[in-house]
Protein backbone atom coordinates (compact mmCIF):
# COMPACT_ATOMS: atom_id res chain seq x y z
CA UNK A 1 0.00 0.00 0.00
CA UNK A 2 1.26 3.07 -1.00
CA UNK A 3 0.20 6.20 0.16
CA UNK A 4 -12.98 16.68 12.07
CA UNK A 5 -13.15 18.81 9.75
CA UNK A 6 -10.16 20.65 11.61
CA UNK A 7 -7.38 19.57 13.12
CA UNK A 8 -4.77 21.89 15.17
CA UNK A 9 -1.19 22.18 13.07
CA UNK A 10 0.37 19.80 15.48
CA UNK A 11 -1.86 17.56 15.28
CA UNK A 12 -0.79 17.12 11.44
CA UNK A 13 2.74 17.39 12.12
CA UNK A 14 3.13 15.61 14.79
CA UNK A 15 1.60 12.51 12.85
CA UNK A 16 3.32 13.00 9.26
CA UNK A 17 6.30 11.17 8.61
CA UNK A 18 7.62 11.75 4.55
CA UNK A 19 7.43 9.17 2.23
CA UNK A 20 8.84 9.41 -1.09
CA UNK A 21 6.30 7.18 -3.48
CA UNK A 22 4.61 9.64 -6.02
CA UNK A 23 1.39 7.99 -7.16
CA UNK A 24 0.52 9.02 -11.25
CA UNK A 25 -3.30 9.04 -12.48
CA UNK A 26 -4.94 9.91 -15.90
CA UNK A 27 -3.20 10.19 -19.37
CA UNK A 28 -1.45 6.78 -19.57
CA UNK A 29 -2.11 3.02 -19.96
CA UNK A 30 -5.81 3.18 -19.78
CA UNK A 31 -6.02 4.87 -22.62
CA UNK A 32 -5.68 8.30 -21.71
CA UNK A 33 -9.43 9.05 -21.62
CA UNK A 34 -8.96 10.74 -18.22
CA UNK A 35 -7.35 13.79 -17.77
CA UNK A 36 -4.06 13.63 -16.64
CA UNK A 37 -3.63 14.99 -12.85
CA UNK A 38 -1.21 13.12 -10.79
CA UNK A 39 -1.18 12.62 -6.70
CA UNK A 40 2.08 12.57 -4.75
CA UNK A 41 2.02 11.65 -1.06
CA UNK A 42 4.76 14.43 0.52
CA UNK A 43 3.84 12.84 4.14
CA UNK A 44 2.01 9.67 5.61
CA UNK A 45 1.22 8.47 9.19
CA UNK A 46 3.19 6.04 10.43
CA UNK A 47 0.22 3.21 9.37
CA UNK A 48 -0.93 2.13 5.90
CA UNK A 49 -3.06 4.37 3.46
CA UNK A 50 -4.35 4.12 -0.32
CA UNK A 51 -3.59 7.03 -2.28
CA UNK A 52 -4.36 6.22 -5.97
CA UNK A 53 -6.71 6.70 -9.14
CA UNK A 54 -9.16 4.21 -8.20
CA UNK A 55 -9.36 3.99 -3.92
CA UNK A 56 -8.50 6.83 -1.16
CA UNK A 57 -8.63 4.01 2.12
CA UNK A 58 -7.06 5.41 5.44
CA UNK A 59 -8.27 4.83 9.05
CA UNK A 60 -10.21 7.19 11.42
CA UNK A 61 -8.46 10.26 12.26
CA UNK A 62 -4.92 9.79 9.98
CA UNK A 63 -3.66 12.46 8.64
CA UNK A 64 -2.16 12.47 4.90
CA UNK A 65 -0.41 15.29 3.34
CA UNK A 66 -0.06 15.15 -0.60
CA UNK A 67 0.87 16.47 -4.21
CA UNK A 68 -2.42 17.08 -6.27
CA UNK A 69 -1.62 18.62 -9.99
CA UNK A 70 -2.56 18.46 -13.11
CA UNK A 71 -0.33 17.65 -16.01
CA UNK A 72 0.83 20.84 -16.18
CA UNK A 73 1.77 20.98 -12.54
CA UNK A 74 -0.93 23.49 -11.58
CA UNK A 75 -2.47 22.80 -8.28
CA UNK A 76 -6.47 20.60 -8.74
CA UNK A 77 -8.96 20.12 -6.11
CA UNK A 78 -10.59 17.50 -4.16
CA UNK A 79 -13.74 17.48 -2.66
CA UNK A 80 -15.46 15.02 -0.72
CA UNK A 81 -18.47 14.39 -1.11
CA UNK A 82 -18.88 13.64 2.73
CA UNK A 83 -17.08 15.73 5.21
CA UNK A 84 -18.10 13.76 7.89
CA UNK A 85 -16.25 10.49 6.55
CA UNK A 86 -13.57 12.29 5.16
CA UNK A 87 -11.83 15.58 4.74
CA UNK A 88 -9.77 17.50 2.77
CA UNK A 89 -8.26 20.78 3.69
CA UNK A 90 -5.43 22.65 1.33
CA UNK A 91 -2.51 24.24 3.18
CA UNK A 92 -0.76 27.43 2.23
CA UNK A 93 1.51 25.84 0.37
CA UNK A 94 -0.03 25.81 -3.82
CA UNK A 95 -1.16 22.04 -4.53
CA UNK A 96 -0.54 20.69 -1.50
CA UNK A 97 -3.46 19.08 0.31
CA UNK A 98 -4.08 17.17 3.54
CA UNK A 99 -6.15 13.94 3.81
CA UNK A 100 -8.22 13.38 7.18
CA UNK A 101 -9.93 10.47 8.27
CA UNK A 102 -12.99 11.27 10.01
CA UNK A 103 -15.35 8.64 10.60
CA UNK A 104 -15.86 5.34 9.40
CA UNK A 105 -18.16 5.22 6.09
CA UNK A 106 -17.69 5.53 2.17
CA UNK A 107 -17.55 8.36 0.31
CA UNK A 108 -16.59 9.97 -3.29
CA UNK A 109 -13.73 12.27 -3.54
CA UNK A 110 -14.59 14.59 -6.57
CA UNK A 111 -11.82 15.43 -8.91
CA UNK A 112 -11.53 19.41 -9.43
CA UNK A 113 -9.61 20.21 -12.60
CA UNK A 114 -9.39 23.65 -14.76
CA UNK A 115 -11.20 21.97 -18.01
CA UNK A 116 -13.66 20.56 -15.86
CA UNK A 117 -13.70 17.34 -13.77
CA UNK A 118 -12.57 13.82 -13.75
CA UNK A 119 -13.97 10.68 -12.40
CA UNK A 120 -14.63 10.59 -8.43
CA UNK A 121 -12.55 8.24 -6.88
CA UNK A 122 -14.19 6.17 -3.74
CA UNK A 123 -12.84 6.48 -0.19
CA UNK A 124 -13.37 4.43 2.94
CA UNK A 125 -12.34 5.56 6.21
CA UNK A 126 -11.94 2.06 8.06
CA UNK A 127 -12.06 1.73 12.29
CA UNK A 128 -8.10 1.64 13.96
CA UNK A 129 -6.27 -1.51 13.15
Amino acid sequence: MATTTTLTRALILAGLIPLLAPIGCGGGGDGGSDPAYSLTLSSAPPIDVEISRTAITLPVGVVARIQAVDAEGSPIGLEPDDRAVLNIETTPTAGELVIIGVAPGETCVEIILRDGGAPCIPATVIEQP
